[in-house]
């Protein structure tokens, strides 16, 4: 018995999966990396952003197996998609290319675009727009009406998605000199109450949205080593750790309630991508980064770490290419990986995840009939302008003999359609009676003269022979006696005379 109890505590105890990676599926439309995902809240629509200056869409509850993306456009022409965010309600979508925010519906139709600045001012205080590639976008989690903006001018921007001629607040970031430094990552944290942006510098600054006067609520100097890319930067969603990536191959961790050094510091993060961003767990106990790769015989990894321990937890291995974009939706609870190898990569679970690619993974696409198929023998010679004696059916396609055979009433069996004139062969017209048929027919004869010009009418008569009042006093009339003397016309001079 105690050999037993002994053996019993030896088994290790069983422990939840870090990230539902047991399955993969692999969405193909792409040809060059993969910069960014966007998913909408409830987890129905996926947009992909590329270095191929394309965004595609993919709808999971409409496609099948065969993961099609079911439309494709270029938003900027020549620029490369740098950040896309879905709205709250996922009615609309934001695109961050070149030095213009641009908004468009769900399905990709392009409704307004945002003032781009006039970029021989110095100040940026009096410019309406950047003047510069935009770095970061995203909806302002607290208020539906606006959404940020951070470039490399050296400014993050609040928007009103109303007014597109100028933003509705700045703020402008610079260095330990007090100069201009460009702002490579921006995000809001999980409320909405304050803005990290991560500097060229290297510093991470904090910004209150809601403050009349912008200055940074919190300064990180030194957060990562100077002139190395801070490529994202977020904080876990109790607001307690901000989390940031760099380009000096790192990914520190600080404490958002004192501006302090980093509490722990990953090293050995390989990152040659701007758009290289860190994904967090819909629980908020893990978060992951991608690893890039100096040539195509390493291969790209998926880092995950613990947030209670701030320990490495394992490594995914992904494909022969850098890993650049994370997207691990809270909904789904799936994880969208996308990298220079130009495939976006989706990890689930069937236990773990919900909807999502589980709608469409096992959906098999339309059969094509064997009907429909043109079979026709390439050995025998088709005339289609022969004459009908002459012409031989056998070329046609099923599809077309069904269309004849559809036309013709006989092998049809169309039913015989209702009668629009007069009955005939013992048929009565629809909605027609015997009553309908004397109010419409009764008079046609006798009321021609409604029709008919009553001059016309008039003057038929002028001409012929009185047939009522002159005939009565034919034989009673006087004989008429007239002067018919050349003197008898009456002259006025000769009656004055």
């Amino acid at each position: 018995d105690d050999d037993d109890s002994d053996s019993e505590d030896d088994e290790p105890a069983y422990s939840a999966p870090v990230a539902p990676i047991s399955h993969v599926a692999e969405l193909k439309s792409h040809q060059k990396a993969i910069s960014v995902f966007a998913c909408d809240p409830s987890g129905s629509r996926l947009l992909v952003g590329s270095y191929d200056y394309e965004i595609s869409f993919w709808d999971f509850a409409a496609m099948t197996s065969t993961l099609k993306s079911f439309r494709k456009f270029e938003p900027v022409e020549g620029h490369p998609i740098k950040g896309l965010d879905w709205s709250h309600s996922g009615d609309k979508f934001l695109a961050a290319a070149a030095a213009q925010p641009h908004l468009f519906d769900r399905d990709g139709i392009f409704i307004s675009n945002y003032n781009k600045g006039y970029q021989y001012i110095a100040d940026m205080a009096n410019t309406t727009g950047h003047v510069g590639m935009i770095t970061a976008i995203q909806w302002n989690p607290s208020d539906t009406k606006s959404f940020m903006t951070a470039s490399i001018d050296s400014t993050i921007r609040i928007w009103d998605v109303d007014i597109e001629k100028k933003q509705k607040m700045l703020m402008k970031l610079r260095n330990d000199k007090n100069t201009k430094t460009s702002v490579t990552s921006a995000k809001f944290n999980t409320d909405g109450s304050l803005i990290y942006g991560g500097c060229q510098d290297g510093s991470i600054q904090a910004f209150d949205p809601r403050a009349s006067v912008h200055r940074p609520e919190s300064l990180f100097r030194g957060a990562h080593a100077d002139h190395c890319e801070i490529t994202a930067v977020c904080t876990s969603n109790d607001n307690r750790y901000i989390y940031s990536r760099a380009t000096d191959d790192t990914l520190k961790v600080f404490d958002a309630r004192f501006s302090k050094g980093c509490i722990r510091s990953f090293l050995n993060l390989p990152n040659t991508f701007s758009e290289t961003n860190i994904a967090i767990s819909p629980n908020d106990n893990y978060f992951c980064t991608g690893v890039s790769v100096s040539s195509t015989e390493q291969t790209g990894e998926v880092v995950f770490f613990e947030k209670s321990s701030l320990t490495e937890k394992m490594r995914l291995p992904v494909s022969t290419g850098s890993v650049i974009s994370l997207l691990w939706h809270k909904q789904l609870n799936q994880l969208f990986v996308g990298g220079t190898d130009k495939i976006a990569r989706c990890f689930y679970d069937p236990t773990l995840s919900r909807k999502g690619i589980l709608l469409c993974i096992g959906k098999k696409a339309k059969r094509h009939r064997v009907d429909d198929t043109d079979t026709t023998d390439p050995s025998k010679i088709m005339t289609p302008y022969a004459l009908p004696s002459l012409r031989d059916d056998s070329f046609k396609s099923a599809k077309r003999l069904k269309e004849e055979a559809r036309n013709d009433p006989v092998r049809s069996h169309r039913p015989e359609l209702p009668v629009n004139g007069p009955g005939y062969g013992g048929r009565v017209r629809v909605g027609g009676s015997l009553t309908k048929h004397l109010l419409e027919n009764m008079g046609k004869a006798n009321n021609a003269y409604l029709h008919e010009d009553p001059r016309e009418a008039l003057l038929k008569y002028a001409n012929a022979e009185p047939y009522f009042i002159s005939p009565a006093y034919a034989k009673t009339q006087p004989v008429p006696i007239f002067d018919e003397s050349p003197y008898a016309e009456f002259s006025p001079q000769t009656e004055y005379m």
